[in-house]
């Protein structure tokens, strides 16, 4: 599937290329999925862009807990127009072996109360070493447009620290994160959202058209009836995207 292709078969099932002469072109249908169709689909399937072995260094520090995202991780994604719509990073893996809770108690104690050093010694037993409790404990959140938060500070005494960053973005225009097994959701999802807007905006005002037949009844019922239609989609969506893996590249 490509957006050509895509916006060809909506106007030949709805009719625009012969019956129905609309005052919308390709690029105008383009610009009604883009705002409406995509940002819906992203909403449910998001497109996941993972960056495996990221250095977060004191230079990106901007305040306690507060980063700016590395270069190397926002400059792929700005280039691509993509918009990003999530971020979150975490401490990669095996990188403090079988080092124990207390030996990260000085490195920590700048920032880190009793009950917060208490929390964390429990938190370890109960979720099995080290790895597991720095994931927990660099949980991060994204911050609009470049920064990322992280529950405590990281980049600890200088030290720079490895990460992996998973970035959701929206749909890329060349549809590479629909999966096959979804493209007929898709398409249906794209096909109301044209019905919604060209009917709202152009063609429940016209009741029948002229061909060399004589005039044609358009029976517009289906198209007044794309909103209900859609909710409904959106309901059946909301349940597989419970269900199934973002797609995903890796960088």
């Amino acid at each position: 599937m490509n957006i050509n292709k895509l916006i060809s078969r909506i106007k030949d099932d709805l009719g625009l290329k012969k019956f129905l002469k609309l005052n919308y072109s390709d690029k105008e249908i383009y610009d009604i999925l883009k705002r409406h169709a995509f940002e819906e689909w992203s909403h449910y399937f998001k497109f996941q862009i993972m960056f495996r072995d990221v250095q977060m260094t004191p230079e990106d520090k901007i305040e306690t807990s507060l980063y700016n995202i590395p270069y190397e991780v926002m400059a792929p994604i700005l280039r691509s127009g993509l918009e990003i719509i999530d971020v979150r990073a975490r401490v990669n893996s095996n990188l403090y072996g079988n080092t124990t809770y207390g030996s990260y108690m000085s490195m920590y104690s700048d920032f880190m109360d009793l009950d917060s050093a208490y929390t964390g010694n429990v938190t370890t037993r109960q979720i099995g070493g080290m790895d597991m409790f720095m994931n927990y404990l660099h949980a991060s959140y994204y911050e609009k447009p470049n920064r990322i938060r992280f529950n405590y500070d990281t980049g600890i005494n200088g030290q720079d620290m490895s990460y992996e960053f998973r970035v959701f973005v929206s749909q890329p225009a060349n549809m590479l994160a629909i999966s096959e097994t979804r493209e007929h959701d898709f398409y249906e999802l794209c096909k109301l959202n044209v019905m919604i807007v060209l009917y709202n905006n152009e063609a429940k005002y016209i009741e029948s058209i002229s061909s060399g037949l004589g005039n044609i009844n358009l029976k517009l019922d289906d198209w007044a009836s794309a909103a209900s239609k859609k909710e409904e989609l959106l309901k059946v969506l909301q349940g597989y995207s419970t269900l199934e893996q973002s797609a995903s590249i890796v960088m």
